[in-house]
């Protein structure tokens, strides 16, 4: 049983927002875990970190995790046209205790 991230490409807001969708596994038991992202090559001369957010959810539901991108990193990411980010996800189940990592590469849109 793992926690799942959802298959798609996340989109920058004018808000500088993006969303990641994570699905908790039909087990009867809450789950609850963190998700990063971060920049997979340099964005300004290093790579960059996006941000880690907190979840928490109830078995079989899925939870859209809304990442806040700072003015500064916002600003090193004009004019790409997307980057690539490195996810992961950790997490634990109620009663089984900590579950595998995920670590994905998603496209992050900026325009």
């Amino acid at each position: 049983a793992r926690i799942v991230l959802a298959k798609a490409q996340p989109k920058l807001s004018k808000a500088r927002r993006f969303s990641l969708k994570v699905t908790c596994p039909k087990l009867d038991v809450k789950c609850s875990g963190s998700i990063s992202a971060k920049t997979v090559g340099k964005v300004g001369g290093s790579r960059r970190n996006l941000g880690t957010k907190k979840f928490s959810m109830s078995s079989g539901r899925s939870k859209t995790v809304v990442f806040v991108v700072s003015t500064k990193n916002a600003n090193l990411l004009k004019g790409k046209k997307s980057v690539k980010l490195a996810v992961r996800v950790t997490g634990r189940l109620e009663s089984f205790g900590a579950v595998k990592p995920l670590n994905r590469q998603v496209t992050l849109r900026l325009r």
